[in-house]
């Protein structure tokens, strides 16, 4: 639950965010399958890294896995937090204006009813996410099922792996700080990686089949689509505020969890986090996550490609080798799981370095 009510954003859930990455025009249904398998992959990455490692936050993984790199990797992951905390804020004050104009009032009540929830911890946000989710997805499966129809444009064999890559990766690394401290075995964090993929990748085709039907209207498409069947806007309006609500409490504990390292206090990272995200929401909803969510995504594949380099060298062993042998020796005492005995040195006699 928790890495799908991560990747179920307001971004997600209103279709904005397929649409800034993959346009409103046909898309092709591969796209859904590369993306799942993507999520998958990644999101056993972090739990995997976080587990061998035991980092208590992503600061901690960054300093045992990217060793020097490690600053460049704070920065750009801090950054990307607090901006998808801003977007899902001004998400907020976006969807709420579509019924009474009040903003900020919106971003300002869910700031601070996220800023409740953080400070009781990782705990509090696994209870939401569990409590949220399915009503997300079974409000996406209905409107994105009673929208099906034929595509309104001719299917194109064009496929862009690229595009699949970044926005993978956008969705992967807000995740990715919290998923790193979650500290579970090699066998739940393989189910847990599977099934989250497959699921997103389920919602993402039925999303993909949707807009192909109606095209992307305004700035939440899905909304807009559900407006055709009264019953269903005013919950999936209530739905997508729920999809903020989780992505705001990932993106906002990643960083209370990096900032109360610095600082000692919880309470004051948590305020200090939402007073940031309050003051860049006013970028409006819109333009993050058309112009600054597919920048994260192509610094995010690189991030990741990163990591798995390093990884995969840190983890791989030393070769101890002996003169005469090729390390053969070594490598078989290894597979027993026992040391090598030391070689037994014979000093030379006394009359032979007499002869000598």
């Amino acid at each position: 639950m928790l890495i799908i009510g991560t990747v179920i954003g307001a971004g997600f859930a209103s279709g904005q965010e397929i649409v800034a990455f993959f346009g409103a025009a046909y898309i092709s249904p591969l796209v859904a399958a590369v993306c799942g398998a993507l999520i998958a992959a990644g999101s056993y990455l972090f739990l995997y890294l976080g587990a061998r490692f035991g980092a208590r936050n992503v600061s901690e993984l960054n300093v045992k896995v990217l060793g020097r790199l490690h600053p460049a990797a704070d920065v750009f992951l801090l950054f990307n937090s607090l901006i998808v905390l801003a977007g899902m804020l001004a998400g907020l004050d976006a969807l709420g204006g579509m019924f009474f104009p009040l903003r900020p009032l919106y971003s300002i009540a869910g700031g601070v009813l996220c800023g409740l929830v953080v400070c009781k911890g990782l705990n509090g946000l696994m209870r939401c996410n569990s409590l949220l989710i399915p009503a997300v997805i079974g409000i996406i499966v209905a409107v994105c099922a009673a929208s099906l129809g034929p595509p309104l444009a001719e299917p194109a064999l064009r496929f862009n792996p690229f595009s699949c890559v970044t926005y993978a990766s956008m969705n992967l690394i807000l995740a990715g700080t919290v998923l790193a401290t979650v500290g579970v075995d090699k066998k739940r964090a393989v189910i847990c990686s599977v099934a989250a993929g497959a699921v997103m990748g389920v919602l993402l085709l039925l999303i993909l089949f949707a807009l192909n039907a109606n095209g992307a209207e305004g700035e939440m498409p899905l909304v807009s689509m559900a407006r055709k069947y009264p019953p269903l806007f005013y919950t999936m309006a209530g739905v997508v505020a729920a999809a903020i609500f989780t992505t705001m409490l990932t993106a906002a504990s990643g960083l209370s969890d990096w900032l109360t390292a610095a600082t000692g206090s919880r309470r004051f990272s948590v305020a200090a986090v939402m007073l940031a995200g309050l003051i860049l929401s006013n970028l409006g909803f819109e333009t993050v996550v058309g112009l600054l969510y597919p920048v994260i995504g192509v610094l995010g594949a690189l991030y990741l490609v990163l990591a798995l380099i390093a990884a995969v060298r840190r983890g791989r062993p030393a070769a101890v080798t002996r003169r005469g042998d090729g390390g053969s020796a070594s490598r078989r005492w290894r597979r027993r799981g026992t040391s090598a005995p030391r070689a037994r040195t014979v000093s030379p006699s006394r009359s032979s370095r007499d002869r000598a």
